[in-house]
């Protein structure tokens, strides 16, 4: 039955599809043109726009690197850096990766990409 929804679903989404797109030329009154962050576009709108854009890649970037720590970390075995220290000397240990050849050597980029622990 569930499939059956979902098959239904698609169906409604792909014949929703060119609705979408030809929407803003047949209801012209209703829409403004297609632009593409081309000149077209009224400047009131273009500066926030790029701002949104900028914000949205700058929040996705940030993110993205705060997973990649998490996922370094949690791995059951190295706690951060800043938690571990030297036994003998009371020294903080060394990051787990010395350079970035290190990380991508590791695994931990396809760890990170597919979402999933292994070990």
């Amino acid at each position: 039955m569930a499939g059956r929804a979902a098959g239904i679903l698609v169906l409604v989404g792909v014949v929703n599809l060119p609705v979408i797109h030809y929407s803003v030329e047949w209801w012209n009154t209703l829409h403004q043109g297609s632009t593409r962050m081309q000149q077209s576009i009224d400047p009131a709108m273009r500066s926030p726009l790029r701002w949104a854009i900028a914000g949205y890649l700058l929040l996705f970037m940030t993110l993205s690197l705060m997973r990649m720590r998490n996922l370094i970390f949690t791995d059951g075995k190295t706690p951060p850096v800043g938690e571990r220290t030297d036994t003998e000397k009371g020294a903080p240990v060394s990051p787990a990766f010395s350079s970035w050849s290190d990380f991508f050597r590791h695994g931990r980029v396809r760890l990170f990409l597919s979402g999933w622990r292994w070990r």
